[in-house]
């Protein structure tokens, strides 16, 4: 299955593997119950202009169980990103339809929106974060200014200088929305702290808090 969503404007290749046969109405056939397969998303996510691989890869015991997802994320050959998420916790909401979607109307069908549709597409977005005030507040501990800049210090050892000089390259190229923005998902409506890629550090870093 390949471009999948043509109005979203990217491509999805999906890969089966294990001989994995999901439900025929995605398209995709399953073994028994068991789910074992990997989305890959071609989207430029260090700013170079050149595509990167952005896998997701899903597996379970089947679509009535919570599902485990591996999010992995390559530039140039090279993993630069990776998070494991286990969903036992928020299984029961896809009972809600309202939880995902108001146009999905069971468990089962919500469940497969999210982790077949909206997991991988959401993940990346391009976010116009120029008119958000709390952002980029000087004065609000939990923006760019501190949020940012401490964990360039912190984490990546970068110097004051080195960090201040980084967090205005990252104001800048996300106030002329140049870059895609990685929104981890914990749930269909919640997602962590929003990160960008930052090539001083070769790592995605946190833009700021909520």
């Amino acid at each position: 299955m390949k471009d999948y969503q043509n109005k979203r404007a990217f491509t999805i290749t999906i890969v089966i593997s294990c001989f994995i046969i999901l439900c025929s109405d995605y398209g995709i056939s399953q073994t028994k119950n068991n789910i074992d397969q990997m989305f890959i998303r071609h989207i430029d996510v260090d700013g170079d202009g050149l595509e990167d691989d952005v896998n997701l890869y899903l597996n379970g015991e089947g679509w009535d169980k919570p599902l485990n997802w591996i999010l992995s994320i390559s530039t140039k050959g090279q993993v630069i990103f990776e998070h494991k998420s286990n969903d036992a916790l928020i299984d029961s909401f896809f009972n809600d339809n309202a939880f995902v979607d108001q146009k999905c109307k069971s468990y089962l069908e919500c469940k497969k929106k999210y982790y077949l549709e909206d997991l991988l597409y959401y993940l990346f977005i391009k976010t116009d974060l120029s008119q958000n005030m709390h952002a980029f507040d000087k004065n609000n501990t939990g923006s760019i200014y501190y949020v940012a800049k401490n964990e360039l210090m912190t984490k990546y050892s970068l110097t004051e200088t080195e960090a201040n000089e980084t967090v205005e390259w990252m104001i800048k190229k996300i106030k002329l929305n140049e870059v895609n923005i990685l929104y981890i998902p914990l749930t269909p409506v919640l997602t962590e702290l929003p990160r960008m890629f930052v090539n001083r550090v070769g790592k995605f870093v946190t833009i700021y808090e909520w």
